[in-house]
């Protein structure tokens, strides 16, 4: 009885938390597009993993390297290593902290649409693999575990990414991104409420 009751609850959070999800991918494009050619390396490169996971392979064991990383560095916090792992793209990150680096600390400039276009590539290949790896944990029939944990994961690549990119590039705000995010996920509740449940009443 307690197991359902615990699932149920999963997927009922995992349902609420799809406004948010999608207000926070609207968000996160709309920040991008600030920098045309960012946005459009980012693309690219989120395009070309898709391309190369489905066609040629899926780098599980590059993704797996990275995450024994972070095993090796937070092994005396286990709850931690079981949370971070999934809300942080290692190869994705590292990327954006030399694009850091390269810019306010080395000067250069001119190399951002390399570093988007990695950062993409990365940031597609996480999200994915963690995906189907947190999906082969979960053994219920609807998956709600996994529905939920995948949504907060994916908020937090995204959260992360950009975070990362507005040290290095001007345009890009996080506080504009969380207030964009907060204000389209409302109006998605909002007619979710009025037009749907009320309805249902």
């Amino acid at each position: 009885m307690r197991h359902a009751i615990l699932e149920t609850a999963k997927f009922l959070a995992a349902l609420v938390l799809i406004p948010v999800i999608v207000a926070a991918t609207i968000s996160f494009r709309k920040e991008l597009l600030y920098l045309a050619f960012v946005s459009r390396a980012f693309t690219w490169g989120v395009s070309a993993y898709l391309l190369f996971h489905f066609f040629v392979a899926p780098l599980e064991k590059l993704y797996l390297g990275g995450q024994k990383v972070w095993e090796v560095l937070l092994r005396y916090a286990p709850v931690m290593s079981r949370a971070i792992p999934l809300a942080l793209p290692i190869f994705a990150s590292a990327v954006l902290t030399a694009l850091i680096i390269d810019r306010t600390v080395l000067g250069h400039s001119g190399r951002e649409i390399y570093y988007g276009f990695f950062a993409g590539f990365f940031l597609a290949m996480h999200v994915i693999l963690t995906a189907q790896a947190v999906r082969s944990l979960d053994t219920g029939i609807v998956k709600s575990g996994y529905c939920l944990c995948m949504g907060l994961a994916y908020l937090g690549n995204l959260c992360v990414v950009l975070s990362l990119m507005s040290f290095a590039l001007d345009g890009i705000s996080v506080l504009n991104f969380l207030k964009s995010s907060a204000t389209l996920a409302a109006s998605f509740y909002d007619v979710l409420f009025r037009h749907v449940i009320l309805k249902l009443v």
